[in-house]
């Protein structure tokens, strides 16, 4: 799925997306979004690295948009955007806008396993990608940002709210069972995971995991777990074959099963 740099979609997938009413509303939305001043004007100050902008369609290329070298410089420009978007509605706008070709892939894998089928998956999406966007923690995880904004938008979307009925085979990352240790150092009064990656316990975790030397790549697929996404639903994000996955995330477990060990007290 791409985008022009217009907001168009492109032909190649004009029957698929053409039964997406919101998506098409949204995109032709965009386009009348992204060149009014009064936009533009509150865009350029939002305080973004780089010129200033006559469109807001620049945004979304300085942020990655189809650009698939994943350059770091293109993840610490949306990163900074996602920080805006806390607190500001068109920002918000701007990275929904930005992870758009995501949501609709993700919305065509969905389709089939959808009461409603595809303009239905798109709507589940849409309606949890404001929340996710608005509440990701970008302070503790500012790497890979797309790819962990729709890790976190499926998992709200799929798995959360329990809408579809999904296949259980694979392990889940409840840390106890998964990691076959003791949780509750990490819980701090905590009774549930918070459902976009939140949770004190958790964080107190992937933190741990962080210093001791877990890459990122790591904790990226640790998160999924986490997520309750499972091989084939990670690998495009990962981009990657369902088998890699599997084999890395056995890895990444294994890797994170001997830190746990080996933590005898924490001093939180």
């Amino acid at each position: 799925m791409a985008i022009t740099p217009s907001g168009v979609m492109t032909p190649t997938h004009s029957t698929s997306t053409g039964r997406i009413t919101m998506a098409t509303r949204l995109i032709t939305e965009w386009r009348r979004m992204a060149r009014q001043p009064h936009n533009i004007r509150r865009a350029n100050g939002l305080g973004l690295p780089g010129e200033p902008v006559s469109h807001l369609q620049e945004i979304l290329l300085r942020s990655g948009l189809d650009d698939l070298s994943n350059a770091d410089h293109f993840d610490e420009y949306l990163a900074q955007l996602v920080e805006c978007a806390k607190n500001d509605d068109l920002a918000t706008r701007m990275v929904f806008q930005r992870i758009m070709p995501g949501l609709i892939a993700m919305a065509m894998r969905r389709a089939h396993v959808t009461a409603g089928g595809l303009p239905a998956a798109f709507d589940l999406i849409a309606s949890s990608a404001w929340l996710v966007i608005r509440r990701y923690p970008i302070d503790r995880r500012p790497r890979r940002v797309a790819a962990n904004l729709l890790m976190d938008i499926e998992y709200q979307a799929f798995v959360r709210e329990p809408r579809l009925k999904r296949n259980r085979a694979e392990l889940h990352f409840a840390p106890a069972g998964l990691l076959g240790i003791e949780f509750e150092r990490f819980r701090m009064g905590e009774t549930e995971i918070d459902p976009v990656g939140t949770s004190a316990a958790l964080d107190l975790m992937f933190s741990e995991f962080e210093k001791r030397g877990l890459t990122e790549y790591d904790l990226q697929i640790l998160r999924a777990v986490c997520h309750d996404i499972n091989s084939v639903e990670m690998a495009p994000h990962l981009n990657i074959q369902p088998r890699s996955v599997r084999n890395r995330r056995e890895r990444a477990i294994s890797k994170a099963r001997k830190i746990l060990l080996e933590i005898d007290d924490i001093d939180f």
